[in-house]
């Protein structure tokens, strides 16, 4: 009785589970987006950000530099896009930065570094 029963419980699970698991995917998906566009989580972080600052750490070999925000003192950690050259960036130097995520867009230089 015992064998015939379990795989008639693993059955009736299998069958229950399916169509709950079906419901979680399709309420994740958008309807009205269509198909290959981002997610609203993506595109808020691909907005374009500026911040002001200084230069704490260049790494030139992969194109990643740090920036200390001077309002809120946090450091970020970012990744030179095209048309902006590692080798130009000087340790301490003043600069806004533009980026998208962790990719800079754009730097300016505000003053030179002392």
């Amino acid at each position: 009785m015992k064998n015939k029963l379990i795989p008639s419980l693993l059955a009736v699970c299998a069958l229950s589970v399916g169509p709950i698991i079906g419901q979680a995917r399709a309420a994740d998906a958008s309807p009205s987006a269509p198909a290959g566009a981002a997610s609203p989580a993506a595109e808020a972080t691909s907005e374009s950000q500026r911040m002001s600052g200084r230069i704490t750490k260049v790494d030139v070999k992969t194109g990643i530099f740090s920036v200390r925000n001077s309002a809120t003192r946090k450091t970020v950690e970012l990744k030179a896009g095209p048309g902006i050259d590692p080798k130009s960036m000087r340790r301490g130097q003043r600069v806004t930065v533009t980026y998208s995520g962790n990719v800079a867009s754009a730097i300016e230089a505000n003053r030179s570094a002392k």
